[in-house]
């Protein structure tokens, strides 16, 4: 007889927990949600933990995640930065024993776009 797997009852998982922006010209705002999906059979909480940037924006559009269900939560903003390389990352905290914390990360690279100005 062939044997499945257990399922923790209050498992956790994120699409991707890391995210690349690419390039992006420095007067430009990226965003990007996050999908999280409950996998277990109790209800999860999740709230936001500690960020490395307050340049970097994590919105929690609702803290309970049902049975099953799955949500686009955190939407993760980069806001408009300095030319060059960037990466950013925000803790979220859940409920759920198995996976208490969740880390997630953006990165990109803000570049200036020059456009060529003829001259007489």
């Amino acid at each position: 007889m062939k044997s499945h797997p257990q399922v923790a009852a209050d498992q956790v998982t994120v699409d991707n927990e890391d995210f690349d922006f690419g390039k992006m010209d420095v007067s430009e705002n990226g965003s990007h949600d996050f999908i999280l999906t409950n996998r277990g059979d109790q209800p999860i909480t999740v709230s936001l933990g500690s960020t490395s940037c307050s340049c970097t924006v994590s919105e929690i559009q609702d803290s309970t995640l049902a049975p099953g269900k799955s949500d686009q939560d955190p939407r993760y903003l980069a806001i408009q930065g300095h030319v060059g390389k960037f990466r950013q990352s925000v803790t979220l905290i859940t409920s759920a024993p198995s996976r208490p914390e969740i880390g997630l990360t953006i990165k990109g690279e803000y570049s200036r776009q020059y456009t060529p100005t003829p001259t007489n």
